[in-house]
């Protein structure tokens, strides 16, 4: 064996093995370290699944001297288990003698991912005493987030012949949420339902969260045409579009109301296949209807600074 070719891989292997060790001390004791490089680690907290995106950390000085550069920084936090968000923007508010020191009070991000975090910082000025009599006082600074968000649902209902033979499996008679969010969706229907007879879905939306909706909550109800439709659609102000795989999607816009809103509506069985549950022998069909709402909102929040005097 060459001698040389030996240290040269010797020595090579010693490299890597310092290199990882000092990753794993680095990893270990970053936590003590990166203060003192100016370095501060993103700390991230787990959102309610009532919320969307979230002030979910706030850097700001406790007190601050007058003729002053500070900086506030906010932590935005979408839900990991929520939607995309988008049109995010997020505004101080109650400033107060403070001011900025450059650009806007409200910061625009086009978009977050779920689960995402992004860091928002601003730049801001404390007065000289003049302009607050040499007394100390404390300013409740305020800020708010709005942004559009979107929610989920799915609920089953189950048809029978008015005759079934063999076991029928029951369903649940709830829907249930596939996204978090500040807006809730829950869904009933009594079941089974006999064929011939309208199965009455019950809807209902609500704000689980901490602000409010702005504007119209867009209702998009969809589902397989070829096994059940939404009777007088129109009568309940939704207009049907079909798309060319046999899905019906049922759309509307609704105000939520302080309540939140509940709707009523009847759904019946495809003709063939009441006609298959009749003669064919078939015991029930189980199909899905799909809920998707779509909708702005706004959370605010407030922290304080106090101004010294020197």
């Amino acid at each position: 064996m060459n001698m040389k070719n030996f240290n040269n891989k010797g020595a090579g292997t010693f490299s890597v093995l310092v290199i990882i060790g000092f990753i794993v001390v680095i990893f270990f004791m970053w936590p003590s370290i990166g203060p003192y490089l100016g370095i501060t680690p993103i700390k991230t907290t787990t959102v309610p699944p009532t919320e969307g995106v979230v002030a979910s950390g706030i850097t700001y000085p406790s007190s601050i001297t007058p003729q002053s550069t500070f900086g506030v920084s906010f932590l935005l936090q979408n839900n990991l288990n929520g939607k995309v968000a988008s049109d995010i923007h997020l505004c101080l508010d109650n400033m107060g003698l403070f001011t900025l020191s450059s650009g806007n009070r409200c910061l625009t991000v086009p978009s977050l991912f779920a689960g995402g975090v992004l860091s928002e910082s601003y730049t801001l000025n404390s007065p000289p005493v003049s302009a607050y009599g040499n007394i100390p006082y404390v300013q409740t600074l305020g800020y708010y987030i709005n942004f559009s968000y979107a929610s989920s649902s799915v609920q089953s209902l189950q048809f029978v012949s008015s005759n079934p033979s063999g076991t029928i499996p029951f369903p649940q008679t709830n829907s249930f949420d596939t996204t978090a969010g500040p807006l809730s969706i829950t869904s009933s229907a009594q079941q089974p339902v006999v064929y011939g007879q309208d199965a009455q879905l019950n809807l209902n939306l609500k704000n689980v969260g901490n602000g409010i909706v702005i504007g119209l909550v867009n209702i998009v109800i969809s589902m397989n045409s070829s096994l059940i439709n939404m009777t007088s659609a129109s009568n309940y102000g939704f207009v049907p579009t079909t798309y060319a795989n046999g899905t019906v999607a049922f759309s509307a816009s609704r105000y939520l109301g302080q309540t939140g809103l509940s709707l009523i509506l009847p759904v019946v069985l495809n003709s063939k296949e009441e006609s298959k549950l009749s003669t064919s022998g078939v015991p029930y069909i189980t199909s899905n209807i799909n809920f998707h709402i779509s909708y702005a909102y706004e959370e605010d929040g407030f922290f304080d600074i106090k101004l010294l005097t020197q």
